[in-house]
């Protein structure tokens, strides 16, 4: 059987989605896949990236990772995306391609919703309300992700998972 081709692609402005991205390609690679990492182009200017230390110091970090390309994508048989949420919303590499067609499906409430309100919640009430959002998030992932050829998974669960 021919091994298959995963591509592996990510966007990490301060690098925390970056090591996940790592270990898929790991696993990957260990399973016998040929594998392909590689990162979402940044949009911002130079001034941008430059004004937060953690966003500059990432990205050289990380120069060595080829930014994905249309190629990539076409030479895949499987794609995993990862991206992180920019103050609750999807990350505008997601939004591109939810213009290009592919789906984005919510998994469970809002998180504002709820963390916010006239009185805010105790940090017990936080971690009730994080477990139950991560153990209701399998059902709808798995049905999201049923007769799909990709699937990205992003969230603010994983910061505050960190």
């Amino acid at each position: 059987m021919e091994p298959v081709n995963a591509a592996i692609i990510y966007y990490s402005a301060t690098g925390t989605v970056h090591p996940l991205a790592q270990a898929a390609a790991g696993g990957a690679d260990k399973a016998g896949a040929h594998v392909r990492l590689r990162k979402v182009a940044e949009l911002p200017p130079p001034e941008a990236i430059n004004a937060r230390p953690t966003w500059g110091q990432h990205l050289q970090d990380t120069a060595d990772i080829a930014e994905v390309s249309l190629d990539d994508l076409a030479w895949a048989d499987v794609v995993l995306f990862g991206a992180p949420t920019c103050f609750g919303n999807v990350p505008s590499c997601a939004e591109r391609l939810a213009g290009a067609s592919v789906p984005l499906v919510p998994v469970g409430p809002s998180v504002r919703a709820m963390v916010t309100g006239t009185t805010p919640p105790s940090a017990v009430d936080l971690h009730w309300r994080a477990a139950k959002l991560v153990a209701g998030q399998s059902g709808t992932v798995a049905a999201a992700a049923e007769g799909r050829d990709a699937l990205m998974a992003g969230g603010v669960m994983q910061a505050g998972m960190r």
